[in-house]
């Protein structure tokens, strides 16, 4: 789930694989590939939200300090 501001991660968790140690106000960076993009990108943001299960692990990420290229290809996203 994705907006110009920010966007919601979720992470499948694995039973054999412990997963990283996450906190409400840290500073993360997503990387992964956008549409129209040939290579992936590094998203900069902060943690907002956080939600854990058994299952699996939500994470609310407001976006700080992105490229504008990288803002445009999210809007034109978001507007199709």
């Amino acid at each position: 789930d994705m907006s110009i501001s920010g966007c919601l991660c979720q992470q499948k968790n694995r039973e054999d694989k412990p997963l990283p140690s996450l906190h409400i106000d840290e500073n993360l960076t997503i990387r992964c590939l956008l549409p129209g993009m040939d290579e992936e990108q590094e998203l900069a943001g902060h943690i907002r939200n956080l939600h854990k299960t058994k299952r699996e692990t939500r994470i609310g990420v407001e976006f700080v300090d992105n490229l504008p290229v990288v803002e445009k290809v999210i809007t034109h996203y978001l507007s199709h």
